[in-house]
C-alpha cells in the first residue's frame, strides 16, 4: 500500500476550448458542405430570411403611452404641443389637470404612464427665442427619479 506522500500527482484537467479543435471542426464542416450542395441554401439563405423576416417582427418602439397633460399657459402655442403629442402613435392624451399634484398622484396610482407639464409664460418664451422647458414626469422605477 502507498503512503499519501508517495501517491502520483493528479492528471492535469482538461481545457474545456482548444483552438486546434475548432480549427479541425471548421475544417470539417467546410469539407462537408463542398460535398453536399443541398446544404448550401441552408446555411446562406437561412439566416438572410431570418435577418430580413425579425428585422421588421421585432421593433422596441413604444407605442401608446397614457399621458396626463398639465397646461398652465392655456395659449395656442401650448395648445399646438399637446395636439403634436396626440398626432404621434406614441402618446395617448388621456386626462386634462390645472394642477402639478394630480399628476403625481396619478402617476403613482398608475393610472397614466407619463406626465407633461407646460409651464405658464410657455408661448411667450417661444416667440422671444428664449429656452422652452416644459416638464415630463414618468413613474421611478429602481430608485431612479422621475421627473
Amino acid at each position: 500500500m502507498m503512503r499519501v506522500d508517495e501517491m502520483a500527482a493528479p492528471a492535469p484537467t482538461r481545457r474545456w476550448f482548444s483552438w486546434g479543435r475548432l480549427k479541425q471542426m471548421i475544417k470539417k464542416e467546410t469539407l462537408q458542405l463542398v460535398r453536399d450542395p443541398k446544404s448550401r441554401p441552408i446555411i446562406f439563405v437561412s439566416p438572410v430570411v431570418q435577418m430580413i423576416l425579425l428585422g421588421y417582427a421585432a421593433t422596441t418602439d413604444v407605442k401608446d403611452i397614457s399621458t396626463m397633460v398639465v397646461d398652465h399657459d392655456n395659449t395656442a402655442e401650448s395648445r399646438a404641443l399637446v395636439e403634436a403629442f396626440k398626432t404621434t402613435d406614441y402618446f395617448i392624451i388621456t386626462k386634462h389637470s390645472e394642477r402639478d399634484a394630480d399628476v403625481v398622484s396619478a402617476l403613482a396610482k398608475g393610472d397614466v404612464q407619463m406626465g407633461l407639464t407646460i409651464p405658464p409664460g410657455f408661448a411667450a418664451d417661444m416667440r422671444s427665442g428664449r429656452a422652452v422647458r416644459c416638464e415630463d414626469g414618468y413613474p421611478s422605477y429602481e430608485g431612479r427619479s422621475g421627473a
